[in-house]
């Protein structure tokens, strides 16, 4: 098996740009890989703006635009559709919004507290993108540290994710 690559990734980071209380961060990369039964060549960039609103609430956006090209193919065909999910060939052009709550009472080791979260993601064709889409996901989780045993936590979570694909519309000539 032949695996082995290059990525250049470069990113620019304002926090409090402009004076205010939100992050700002613009990232560029460029991929190139050699596999067994493809290579691939990857560019983008995307910014990210985020803002906290109070002890527990961030709010954030990102616009993001890519692209992805397969060369000297050799995939069999039981094995396309895994490689056509992880390597989509098309511009995608994506705007993401979304809002998180956190109360846990620490970020790397919580005994407490809940983390939530939603977001959504447009890839629109009048933005670029060569394809349409809809995705949103919720997700969820709770901590408690179990009564008499002060070492362990009870962590759950749950996520739920939806999306739709827009139809292409075919303009006359």
């Amino acid at each position: 098996m032949r695996i082995s690559g290059n990525t250049i990734t470069g990113t620019f980071r304002e926090p409090r740009v402009f004076d205010r209380v939100g992050d700002l961060q613009l990232t560029g990369f460029l991929e190139q890989a050699i596999r067994t039964s493809f290579n691939f060549r990857r560019r983008g960039i995307r910014l990210d703006y985020g803002r906290r609103v109070g002890d527990s609430v961030t709010f954030s956006g990102r616009y993001s635009f890519d692209r992805t090209r397969l060369f000297d193919i050799h995939i069999e065909p039981e094995d396309q559709l895994p490689v056509d999910r992880l390597f989509p060939q098309v511009r995608l052009s994506t705007l993401t919004a979304a809002v998180l709550r956190d109360t846990r009472n620490d970020v790397l080791d919580p005994e407490r507290g809940t983390l939530t979260g939603v977001e959504s993601t447009f890839a629109l064709r009048s933005l670029g993108s060569e394809v349409g889409f809809a995705k949103s996901s919720v997700q969820g989780f709770v901590y408690r540290r179990l009564p008499g045993r002060p070492s362990l936590t009870l962590a759950a979570g749950a996520r739920l994710g939806v999306a739709i694909g827009f139809e292409r519309v075919l303009e006359d000539d």
